[in-house]
């Protein structure tokens, strides 16, 4: 049975257990976040090594063919474009909301963010062997060691040979473990979309839903506009005049796999496997490109923070109060801070929004006000990153003639 097809009948499933169980029901509610929580850390279990030794060996053989600059250079202009063009349409689309009634902040504990120089730090640790013993929800350390570990394959034909045949095998059989994990997601959408399911009634019963109301009716016409309209043109226009929608039925199920579980790493190895089946982009360039979007491609991400920190200043202050110069800044600040932000993995929204807060000088912990609904955010950031992400390594296989056209009827 095709990937697509288990998908749609894992959320059917999932709808129907999600509004029929009764929230009363503690003990099914406690076993789907457990089941949840357990599906998102199985679906994001190869991530690591799959991106480690798949990296190396593929950026190596890019350079070989003297395409590495070429793919690294248009993924990080299309990354950074794309990311200043969502912070200006999360600033622009936040000022046709409505300020939000909040009496007192949320007495929640403060988010634990470390400065710009531990995370500079983090970068490069001490001892190299530590990007290996992580916690998992920090790539970029590993994806840097890997590209340079690539690069320095072909120094000497001779003496790498060996670790470049062994890189190239374990790459090759992490690829193939990933086809298994990909083939029972949708088990886990089913487990996930309930648990998300449950939330969202619980904070409907709280009041938080509805206070944030015309927030989530925002972010849910952006999403549908900029996926069904502005990427079908950027892709019919940019690309090589392909039906954009087949395209992005291509895309489908990782994008779903990121709105569901609020967690891009859930969906990128989903991603990768749809990438190379659906959209015909070949494998070296499909990890090496999708590494570089999944550390540094948080487009959604800078839009929901944009559009959140503006509507929290609203709350507080009149539009005039706000003023040109800090809209500006906002727009600066969300679309600077998308770049490093995905350090925090599924946090990263509200760790955005702190930022800003912070730099802004502002009222302190601010962001605080979010905490109540900050699942949903994350979901609208990681289906939008899942989707800008996909059509920039689409777009960039385009550009250098590494993909091929795959038949609707031959999609996973």
């Amino acid at each position: 049975m095709r990937v697509w097809i288990k998908t749609f009948i894992a959320i059917a499933a999932a709808l129907l257990a999600g509004l029929l169980i009764p929230t009363s029901w503690t003990w099914a509610v406690q076993f789907f976040q457990m089941t949840a929580s357990f599906s998102i850390t199985i679906g994001r279990y190869i991530l690591f090594p799959l991106i480690f030794f798949s990296l190396a060996i593929r950026s190596f053989e890019l350079h070989r063919q003297k395409r590495l600059g070429k793919t690294v250079l248009t993924t990080s202009v299309l990354i950074v474009v794309t990311s200043f063009i969502y912070s200006v349409i999360g600033t622009l689309i936040s000022f046709t909301l409505k300020g939000i009634p909040i009496d007192r902040l949320h007495q929640e504990q403060a988010l634990d963010i470390p400065d710009f120089q531990t995370f500079v730090s983090s970068l490069f640790p001490a001892n190299l062997f530590q990007i290996f013993i992580s916690d998992g929800n920090f790539l970029i350390p590993m994806v840097i060691f890997s590209l340079f570990l690539g690069w320095n394959f072909g120094y000497d034909k001779i003496t790498t040979r060996p670790i470049a045949e062994l890189f190239d095998s374990l790459s090759k059989t992490f690829k193939h473990m990933n086809v298994f994990f990909v083939e029972i997601a949708g088990i886990g959408f089913f487990f996930i979309l309930t648990a998300s399911l449950f939330e969202i009634r619980q904070m409907r019963a709280s009041g938080n839903l509805e206070l944030f109301s015309n927030l989530f009716i925002m972010l849910t016409t952006v999403s549908v506009v900029l996926i069904f309209a502005f990427y079908p043109l950027l892709i019919f226009f940019f690309g090589k005049k392909k039906n954009p929608y087949k395209i992005l039925f291509g895309m489908m199920t990782p994008a779903l796999a990121a709105f569901i579980s609020g967690n891009i790493f859930y969906s990128v190895p989903l991603s990768l496997r749809h990438n190379e089946k659906n959209l015909g982009i070949k494998h070296n360039l499909n990890i090496t490109s999708s590494s570089l979007t999944t550390i540094a491609g948080r487009a959604g991400t800078a839009l929901v923070t944009a559009t959140a920190v503006i509507l929290l200043m609203k709350s507080y202050h009149s539009v005039a109060h706000i003023g040109f110069l800090r809209i500006l800044l906002v727009i600066l600040l969300s679309f600077s801070f998308s770049f490093f932000t995905g350090a925090f993995h599924h946090q990263s929204v509200l760790v955005s929004v702190a930022l800003v807060f912070q730099v802004l000088q502002t009222k302190e912990n601010e962001y605080l006000n979010l905490i109540a609904i900050a699942p949903l955010l994350y979901c609208f950031a990681a289906l939008l990153d899942s989707v800008n992400n996909t059509v920039i390594t689409y777009l960039c296989a385009d550009r250098i003639d590494e993909n091929r056209d795959v038949p609707a009827r031959d999609f996973i």
